[in-house]
């Protein structure tokens, strides 16, 4: 008797019996649910915190920094689910890239090894180089503690495409942390990340704050991030005679390249009272003070400003206008010329169009183009 009781035991009961096999159905169907879920913290099986862990991979190109013969300049290149193919350039200082060296970069072909350490995470590069020229392979292996350090934060579930940034941009704790202490809470980490590419730093929010913008907010000291706009640039733009720039107007200037020089050499032709717009768009069309040198040059000297700009902004050069007049219009002026340029009528058009009309004007050349009468 105690014999069956003990082999009894070793059984489940009928109850027993339907709730494992319940449990067990249960398990299964989570766990699928879990593997096929794409969204919600979870990809493929693995919440995206895991995910991020993984060593991403693509290739790499570069090059001595022709400005900086101190840094090199990097394009990264990957390939990812999400965002299908995508490519980022990056300057780097030498130094920061450990195993790789001068000599090596500038000789004959060579096999190299090198990394870039991140607190995000490290960079792997296999490949060679060549006379300055380089390409291969590149790995990242996420740094778990960094990734740690960020969920406690408020920053859970880093995407990989997220994590390959804050590698890419050099994105601190620290940094975070001085952002905090600055007035900056809350920030996405998208913003974290810019502001570690574009060097928006406590140093460069107190530079900012000791002028005469006070409250400026990080969307646009971001701006003036990417842009390398600092407050020495005021005092250059009041020296070039504009006074109460905005912080947008400063951002433009700089994006075109209006400084000082620029505006004393425009000056120097007979513009004396500049408005700043005109000054960007000079800068914007390429209307140098070579431009306008070639016009008058041309035989054109009393083109305004505005005329300038508007040769500018549709690639009228002498040179074009003197190839419609070697056509058999001597007479055409930049105006007229300008109007071709917008049409895209050129000599080529001009002989086909004479073939079928000989006695064709240019009015009428305009018309034959938006017509497309000519083939």
């Amino acid at each position: 008797m105690k014999k069956l009781q003990t082999a009894k035991s070793q059984f489940l009961s009928d109850r027993q019996l339907y709730i494992s096999i319940m449990f067990f159905i249960g398990l299964l169907t989570f766990s699928a649910l879990v593997f096929l879920m794409g969204g919600n913290g979870n990809v493929g099986g693995l919440s995206k915190a895991e995910a991020a862990q993984k060593s991403l991979t693509g290739e790499w190109t570069a090059q001595i920094n022709s400005k900086k013969p101190s840094e090199i300049h990097l394009t990264m290149q990957r390939r990812s689910s999400k965002n299908g193919f995508n490519s980022m350039g990056i300057s780097f200082p030498l130094s920061e890239l450990q195993g790789l060296s001068p000599e090596t970069i500038s000789s004959a072909k060579t096999d190299v090894n090198f990394r870039i350490i991140r607190e995000a995470g490290t960079f792997e590069f296999e490949g060679y180089f060549r006379e300055g020229r380089g390409a291969g392979f590149w790995k990242l292996t996420p740094n778990p503690n960094f990734i740690s350090a960020m969920r406690s934060r408020g920053y859970d579930n880093i995407s990989e495409e997220k994590l390959y940034m804050a590698a890419i941009g050099n994105l601190t704790i620290k940094l975070i942390e001085e952002l905090k202490s600055a007035g900056y809470e809350r920030l996405s980490l998208d913003d974290l990340v810019e502001a570690a590419i574009f060097d928006v730093t406590p140093e460069f929010i107190r530079a900012w704050r000791s002028s005469e913008f006070k409250n400026i907010p990080f969307k646009q000291l971001l701006e003036l991030g990417m842009h390398e706009v600092r407050p020495e640039f005021i005092a250059e733009m009041k020296a070039a005679g504009f006074e109460n720039l905005s912080l947008q107007e400063l951002i433009e200037a700089r994006m075109f390249d209006v400084d000082r020089k620029f505006v004393s050499d425009v000056q120097a032709l007979g513009f004396t009272r500049l408005p700043f717009r005109s000054v960007v768009e000079m800068r914007m069309h390429d209307v140098t003070p070579e431009f306008i040198g070639a016009w008058r040059s041309a035989g054109f000297q009393e083109l305004s400003l505005e005329n300038l700009i508007e040769l500018g902004t549709h690639e009228v050069t002498p040179e074009y206008l003197n190839q419609i007049k070697a056509e058999g219009f001597p007479q055409i002026s930049p105006r007229q010329a300008t109007e071709l340029k917008i049409h895209d009528i050129d000599r080529d058009y001009i002989r086909r169009a004479r073939a079928k009309f000989p006695n064709v004007t240019l009015h009428e050349l305009v018309d034959l183009r938006i017509h497309d009468i000519i083939k």
